[in-house]
């Protein structure tokens, strides 16, 4: 996970063997029970979508953003 972090996304490079990688590491989660699967790098919606995944994914990035929004919008 860390190298393909590191050596493709933050170089804008999401291979097609990343990709699967990543699809193994979710259903593997899955098959231990996981509801869900927090994405908690900025980068990795690059590589991955709910299409690849049998639980929903978390993207850390719009969660971070929807709540600056509630934030900002929120009466004091």
């Amino acid at each position: 996970v860390h190298q393909v972090i590191y050596e493709e996304l933050v170089q804008g490079r999401a291979e097609p063997s990343s990709r699967q990688a990543y699809r193994d590491v979710i259903a593997r989660l899955v098959e231990r029970g996981a509801e869900a699967v927090i994405l908690g790098c900025t980068e990795i919606m690059l590589l991955v979508g709910p299409a690849d995944s049998a639980v929903p994914l978390f993207d850390t990035t719009a969660l971070h953003a929807e709540a600056a929004v509630d934030m900002a919008l929120a009466e004091a």
